[in-house]
């Protein structure tokens, strides 16, 4: 399982994406090769895993400020990258 973004405790927005191993039961932060491709921090977006890659559409920046962007997560090449 795949998180991407989300709010913390503060309801600060975040970009950062995480991995669950279900059978061991731990969390694992990837470290994305370039961080200047990282996508605009979020909420209330949507993503998928397609193909070798997590596809993650919209959201919001902040009260009023929804996202129409396209992002992709080369889970090979370790990199997004916005279409």
């Amino acid at each position: 399982m795949f998180i991407f973004g989300g709010k913390d405790e503060e309801s600060e927005k975040l970009n950062d994406l995480w991995c669950y191993n279900v059978a061991e039961q731990f969390w694992l932060k990837i470290q994305v090769a370039d961080e200047s491709s990282l996508p605009i921090a979020r909420s209330g977006h949507t993503s998928d895993v397609y193909n070798g890659y997590l596809v993650l559409f919209g959201g919001i920046k902040e009260v009023t400020k929804e996202l129409n962007d396209l992002s992709v997560f080369s889970f090979e090449k370790n990199v997004w990258t916005l279409l």
